[in-house]
């Protein structure tokens, strides 16, 4: 199955396998953010406290959790909580799939 990820597709998943790889169960998709986020880069305005709320007060927050949805939706993820229409990131969790691991080798084999 060849699966084609963007960048924060890629930090999502990353950061999904670090923080699923240290727990039993599904880790909060505010954590998951959190750290993609943190991967990517500075950004230009605060953007934590929307991680608290909605998730979509900031837009490269409500981006990244969009695009956490897709990952949902695709099978690389698995959500848990209210994800239709997402409630905000505390209130709903993620874990990485076999599938979602998967995807993540072959994109890091792909960009070596």
């Amino acid at each position: 199955m060849s699966v084609s990820l963007t960048p924060l597709e890629y930090e999502l998943l990353r950061a999904a396998r670090r923080l699923c790889a240290a727990s039993a169960h599904g880790i909060k998709s505010a954590a998951v953010l959190r750290a993609a986020i943190d991967a990517i880069g500075p950004w230009d305005q605060p953007w934590d406290p929307t991680l608290c709320n909605s998730g979509d007060a900031h837009p490269q927050v409500a981006e990244a959790y969009r695009a956490m949805k897709s990952l949902i939706d695709s099978g690389l993820l698995l959500g848990a909580g209210d994800w239709e229409p997402p409630a905000g990131p505390r209130y709903t969790e993620c874990e990485i799939t076999a599938a979602g691991v998967a995807a993540l080798q072959q994109y890091e084999q792909s960009t070596q």
